[in-house]
């Protein structure tokens, strides 16, 4: 009997029959009490009334405690060990009420009143179909409800001395077989929807379970990112400006071959680094683009003399077909794009050629970089522009990069909406086409101020870093140039500094000792001096949280290790802003 009874009530399910069962008590309440009294005026018409007063009584009696006893248990709740328990109850509770509806049997046979007994086998088999339904979700309680009628009701018309009624009698039993194999297959039903609904449940937790994973997986990647390139741009960055000095210096021809090597090896670096970085950024949501119209010739001059001689080095043909066509779109996101898909063909390319040009197409200015490199299975056409991913280089070979070219190419398309694409195949080489909305107006001469004609020297810097390395490169690098500094590690020191000498420029870190940052710094500064003084801030933090923070302040911001040409040339252009403001 118990392993019957944890066939038809499985633990892992029998929450959900039982929950299931009591919330199905609540709509009948109301019609059972309708019908019980309409039932009870029909029997007083034939049935002494104390006799239908008792039934009414008691067959209401039972209605409402199996619907309190359903409404108890679901506003408190139950443990699992008080399951088993709850059921027992809900089939002592059905089982009296089937006892008082099979004593309807007792109380309108033998009356000579066919009429009333065609009713009341009508009702039995009714309220019999009806329970089957509102009960079977645990069949045990629809059983229990079940025996109990068919043997009160049943029992009466079997020991009639009338040869129908005990016919009909007997006919009951069968009927009895016929609900049990129902309410058996309505069970099995509730089962496994319970279990379908289980299953689903367990998948959906261990979905978000593994979506959480994920993203706390890529925010710990994000972050050690961060902080490794943090780190290593420091020291990157302080190497870079010492051999911009040491370059400036009398050297034999011995010494410039060693010091050219030194500038490709930290070259090399930074370019790692910067990629690390542009992912960052577009992580951080901090790339905003600055929309207006520009020719986009400027930039295929430009990559042309950057990554040509690239190319060349490999044996390797580039070729860049001119154009006049201007588009509408950020020229820096887009040249970003571009000079990451072209190195990207450079590095996978070992014969034949690289061609960057464009075509027209309605509304759109269609930039194609082609190449004649290895060629890539259709399988992988969405997996390349994933993070990291690189084909062809298992040893991981740094001249091939860190696999971030394509992601952020793709990332910087989407943030401008344009739809970058690849069609590739094995053997055959690649093309990557980029769609940029096409301009047709007049394109204005952009007027910039002219920091070519401020002259560096006699000028005074304050630089703030707290890495020594770091602070004393780039007070080397300034001193070259003719500039006078003052070096503070420390915020209180800078303010002290910049009222004994007060600076024409803060260059500073962002992040600082004692939490505090470059902003802070130059906040401070501007407020101790009483005016805003041009600053530049100059920074080896990757993190989103820094990026945002940085970008908001609104000072020009550097990124480490940076190149000492754009470090002049914001420098230079500070200062004539200021001349001109």
């Amino acid at each position: 009997m118990r392993e019957l009874f944890s066939k038809l009530m499985p633990p892992a399910l029998l929450d959900g029959q039982l929950r299931l069962l009591l919330s199905n008590m609540g709509g009948s309440v109301l019609p059972a009490v309708l019908f019980i009294s309409a039932l009870a005026w029909r029997l007083n018409d034939s049935v002494q009334t104390q006799t239908v007063v008792l039934w009414w009584f008691a067959t209401l009696a039972t209605s409402i405690l199996s619907w309190q006893h359903a409404r108890y248990h679901l506003k408190r709740g139950w443990s699992p060990d008080k399951e088993k328990n709850i059921v027992w109850q809900s089939c002592l509770i059905n089982g009296l009420d089937g006892c008082f509806w099979g004593l309807l049997t007792w109380i309108s046979f033998g009356l000579n009143d066919t009429q009333l007994e065609l009713i009341v086998l009508a009702t039995l088999t009714g309220v019999a179909a009806q329970n089957q339904g509102q009960l079977s979700a645990v069949p045990q309680v629809f059983l229990s409800f079940l025996t109990c009628l068919i043997l009160c009701g049943d029992l009466r018309m079997i020991m009639d001395s009338d040869a129908a009624l005990r016919l009909l009698g007997w006919g009951g039993l069968l009927l009895f077989t016929t609900f049990t194999v129902q309410a058996l297959n309505s069970a099995q039903v509730v089962r496994r929807s319970l279990t379908l609904a289980t299953e689903k449940d367990a998948l959906l937790k261990a979905n978000d379970a593994a979506r959480q994973a994920a993203v706390k997986a890529n925010a710990d990647k994000s972050l050690f990112l961060a902080s490794a390139s943090h780190d290593l741009r420091q020291p990157v960055h302080a190497q870079a400006l010492f051999l911009e000095v040491l370059s400036e210096t009398p050297l034999e021809n011995f010494q410039k071959d060693l010091l050219a090597n030194a500038r490709l090896a930290a070259s090399a670096s930074s370019e790692l680094l910067d990629a690390l970085l542009d992912f960052s950024r577009l992580e951080a949501g901090v790339v905003t683009p600055v929309l207006r119209p520009f020719f986009i010739q400027d930039i295929f001059q430009k990559l042309e003399n950057e990554l040509a001689p690239m190319a060349e080095a490999k044996g390797l043909v580039y070729r860049c077909r001119e154009t006049l066509s201007a588009c509408f779109s950020d020229p820096a996101l887009i040249e970003l794009i571009l000079r990451n898909l072209t190195s990207n063909a450079i590095r996978y390319t070992l014969e034949g050629g690289v061609l960057v040009g464009t075509r027209q197409r309605t509304g759109l200015l269609v930039v194609e970089v082609w190449d004649t490199g290895l060629g890539i299975e259709p399988e992988q056409h969405e997996a390349i522009f994933q993070e990291f991913h690189q084909l062809n280089n298992p040893a991981r070979d740094r001249r091939k990069g860190l696999g971030l070219g394509l992601a952020i190419a793709k990332g910087l398309a989407d943030r401008l909406g344009h739809k970058l694409t690849l069609h590739s195949r094995p053997g055959q080489g690649s093309v990557f086409r980029l769609e940029i909305p096409v301009y047709t107006g007049v394109i204005a001469a952009v007027n910039l101020p002219d920091s070519s004609k401020i002259s560096l020297i006699g000028k005074k810097a304050l630089v703030l870093d707290d890495d020594p390395l770091a602070l004393q490169s780039m007070g080397s690098l300034l001193q070259n140039w003719g500039m006078s500094c003052e070096l503070a590690n420390s915020v209180n020191q800078a303010l002290a500094m910049s009222k004994n000498c007060r600076p024409d420029i803060i260059i500073t870190d962002y992040r600082l000792s004692e939490e505090r940052t470059g902003a802070q710094a130059i906040a401070l500064v501007r407020l101790e001096l009483g005016e805003q003084m041009p600053a530049l801030i100059v920074t080896g933090d990757t993190s989103p949280q820094r990026l945002r923070e940085a970008s908001a302040s609104g000072v020009p911001l550097l990124h480490k290790p940076a190149n000492p040409d754009d470090v002049r040339r914001l420098i230079s252009q500070a200062l004539a802003q200021n001349f001109t403001d």
